[in-house]
């Protein structure tokens, strides 16, 4: 890939059933670069090295500290330049308040994002995203 010309970005998504979801779409798109989060990375470091453009972030993932690393992004010299979309159950209104005080620019239920994804990503490849 023609990293020069991919868009980057970061996925914050350690459940399989996502993960699978956000590859497949992003092996349909080329014009993507993503790097995804391993259990133990600390994504506002991904951030920092990879420079992407959006963030896509699990809000409930029990592994990397959703809220944590978003507080860490928005309050360095990332928070202009990386987008963060968050996805969450739809009964979560507590974590939406949350994730909306700590800096999310973006949050969707989980259905919704499943669903939008393709539109989404090519929304990150026109530059248009979250």
């Amino acid at each position: 890939m023609d990293t020069a010309r991919a868009r980057r970005l970061v996925v914050g998504v350690t459940d399989i059933f996502f993960v699978s979801r956000i590859e497949a779409a992003c092996a349909a798109a080329p014009a993507l670069d993503p790097v995804f989060a391993q259990p133990g990375d600390s994504l506002s470091r991904l951030c920092a090295v990879w420079q992407p453009c959006v963030l896509i972030l699990d809000l409930q993932d029990p592994v990397l500290d959703p809220l944590g690393e978003v507080g860490r992004i928005k309050s360095g010299p990332l928070r202009e330049r990386v987008e963060i979309l968050g996805f969450l159950p739809h009964v979560r209104m507590d974590l939406r308040e949350s994730a909306e005080k700590a800096g999310v620019d973006r949050i969707m239920v989980r259905s919704a994002f499943t669903r939008k994804l393709p539109q989404i990503l090519a929304g990150v490849i026109s530059g248009t995203a979250p």
